[in-house]
Order: C-alpha cells, then structure tokens, then sequence
C-alpha cells in the first residue's frame, strides 16, 4: 500500500469512528434511566439465549418472581399452569449493518428469574428480536425495558415500562396492582382487575375494557378510552386540556366526574391533547 492510500484508510478509519461516537450519542443501545450498569454485571453469570434455539428452563416454588431488561427487543408472556419458568429468543428479521448483536441472557438468584440484555453502547438501529417466557401465574412480573410487550393471564402484581416505540397489551389480568408505561407507544388493556391502577405514556393512547379497578391514575398527552366492567367503585376524574371529555358517547367540557358504584375509590384520567371517553357496560342479566 502506497503512502497516499496508507492515508486515506486512516482517515476513513477515523470518520467511522467518529460517526460511531455520534450514533451510540444520540442513540444509546440501553434506555436511558434504566440500570444498566448493575445489571450488565449481572448478566455476565448469566447463560446466554439461542437465537431459534434450545430454552433456558428454571424450576420455580409457589412465588416466583421475573426481572426482565432486554433493552428493545420484543417480550411476550405467556401463563401456563407450570412448576417452570422458560425463556427463549426468536431471531431479528433484520440482517442489515446495524441489526443488534447484544447477547440476552437468563440466570436464577433465589426465587427470581433475570432476563437480561448486556448491550453497552453498540451502533445498533434497535432490536426486533423476540423473547417469549412461560410462567406460572402467580409470578411477580417487572419489566425494566422491552419493545412491544404482550402478557395474558397473570395474577400477580406486574410492573412494566416499554421503551421506544414499543407498545404494551395485557389481556386477563387480576392482582393488587398494575404498573404500565410507554415512552411513545400505545397501551390496550381488556378485562383487567385491580385494587391499584397506574397507566402512564409519555406520547401513545390508552385503551382499556372491562376494567374494574379502584383507584390509580392514568395519563398520556393522547386519547384515553375507558370502559368499565359492572361492580366497578370508584371515582373517575377526568380532564383534558385541549380536548373534550365525554361519559357514553355524550360530549361534555374539558372536565368530568363518574361515580362507579358506590365510588369507594379514586381514579385520576387526564390527558395533555386528546379526548377522553368513559363508558360502563350494562349488568349482564
């Protein structure tokens, strides 16, 4: 190699560099806020999963508990009537340049299962690989970070933050209480009953039926569509800034009240931007 191409090379050398530097800048492969120090630590005891391949298979008492911190891959739980929890990973459909290489990787600390990615800063453009853990029921549920995320069937208290553009459907749930939240994705929730209800996102609507709840809040700067399952008491205090509330299809002002019941509890729905509607369904007879 002559001087003038030894030259050359090393300075594309330097602007791949520097345009690395600047991608994992604006774009951090872990979610900003989450812990990623602690639990990269942690991950390297770990095993890690097979893209299409063999399950990580842990046996599980009557609580256990799940930790899950996959950064922008897809989750989905599944509930089984099992004495195991399963986890296994589906491969990305992206092949391209900046498809994720982060290993994600399954361990056991007593009674709860880690999930987790150990992705430190990589230039990747963000990661649709699935995971999938089967669970008993009765497992306690949070999730640090994860895409989409789909559960159905838990009861027990379930906590989970979506990341991106990631967005969060929980059908069948029943336990003390129900955590979601999404950076810029929607929530859909249906037949979900619980004593505490906290639904939050920062840009994405929230869906919701057959809700019987008592108190919580809920709150994005989009639409919010609530309706409640009969014996359902609370409270419903909804407001809107830029938008109408209605209760049943009749429109109202940017506020509204909604007793439940007996309007034991508390429920706070408000929105930045968007409508809120309130409905109940009729008793069955």
């Amino acid at each position: 190699m002559n001087a003038r191409a030894t030259i050359i090379a090393a300075l594309l050398v330097v602007e791949l560099a520097i345009v690395g530097e600047v991608i994992a800048t604006v774009r951090p492969s872990h979610p900003s806020g989450s812990t990623a120090g602690s639990i990269n630590a942690n991950a390297a005891y770990g095993s890690s999963l097979v893209e299409d391949g063999p399950h990580r298979i842990f046996e599980v008492g009557a609580h256990p508990a799940l930790f899950v911190d996959i950064g922008y891959a897809d989750l989905t739980i599944v509930v089984r009537h099992i004495a195991t929890i399963d986890a296994g990973l589906r491969s990305s459909a992206d092949y391209g340049l900046f498809r994720s290489q982060a290993a994600i990787t399954a361990r056991e600390d007593g009674a709860t299962i880690h999930v987790v990615s150990n992705d430190r800063a990589r230039l990747s453009s963000g990661d649709d690989r699935m995971v999938t853990i089967v669970v008993p029921p009765s497992t306690q549920i949070t999730v640090l970070s994860a895409g989409d995320v789909k559960a159905a069937g838990l009861r027990a208290e379930t906590s989970i933050r979506s990341t991106g553009t990631g967005s969060v459907t929980i059908e069948d749930y029943r336990a003390n209480s129900l955590h979601v939240s999404t950076a810029n994705g929607n929530i859909v929730l249906d037949r979900i009953s619980s004593g505490r209800f906290d639904i939050s996102s920062r840009h994405g609507d929230i869906d919701a039926t057959a809700l019987r709840i008592r108190d919580g809040r809920v709150e994005t700067r989009d639409r919010i569509s609530l309706r409640f399952a009969p014996g359902t008491n609370t409270l419903v205090s909804a407001a809107t800034r830029d938008g109408n509330v209605s209760v049943a299809g009749t429109a109202g002002a940017s506020s509204r009240e909604l007793r439940l019941g007996s309007g034991k509890g508390h429920l706070d729905v408000l929105s930045r931007n968007g409508d809120i509607n309130l409905d109940q369904d009729e008793p069955s007879s």
